[in-house]
């Protein structure tokens, strides 16, 4: 075993536990199942969903030819930079199952802020009705008012002139 094998066996083996704390006892293989199970929808929300698919399950099959003495496998400074990058990824809470999550949460939080923004509107909405008609029926019984008080006058004045007249 070269020198790259064992620094990349042990780095994998870093990712593996904590893969093991989050998913439980398979690890990476468990992580990889969660990320083939996800929706096409869910896939979009991750930006290079299928590259970071295919790298992991990439670094899960070099991972067993080194454990299983296999000598088909070829450690490059590729497959050592990606397991260090996916082992970063993991503690900054950016691999791709996090940031799945994390858009999730934000999609659930838009959705609710969304909703209660319909419901205010749809509040406001009804609260200029009332006023609206409220004010309509002002107005009319102001127009009511202002036509008995033009009728009385009239009459008066009628009555004004009848008197004005035949007196």
């Amino acid at each position: 075993m070269q020198s790259i094998d064992m620094e990349y066996f042990s780095e994998y083996k870093t990712v593996e536990r904590i893969c093991r704390d989050m998913y439980g006892e398979d690890g990476v293989k468990a992580y990889i199942e969660k990320m083939e199970n996800c929706t096409n929808r869910e896939k979009m929300f991750v930006r290079n969903w299928y590259d970071k698919l295919k790298t992991l399950k990439h670094l899960k099959w070099l991972r067993n030819q080194i454990a299983h003495d296999n000598e088909v496998y070829e450690v490059t400074e590729q497959d050592l930079t990606d397991i260090t990058a996916f082992h970063t990824e993991l503690l900054i809470q950016q691999d791709p199952l996090a940031l799945l999550y994390k858009e999730i949460e934000n999609t659930k939080k838009k959705q609710q802020e969304f909703k209660l923004q319909q419901r205010s509107i749809q509040k406001t909405q009804q609260q200029q009705v009332q006023y609206t008609s409220s004010n309509q029926q002002n107005d009319e019984g102001n127009n009511s008012k202002a036509l008995t008080i033009f009728a009385a006058v009239a009459v008066v004045a009628v009555i004004a002139v009848i008197v004005f007249f035949f007196l």
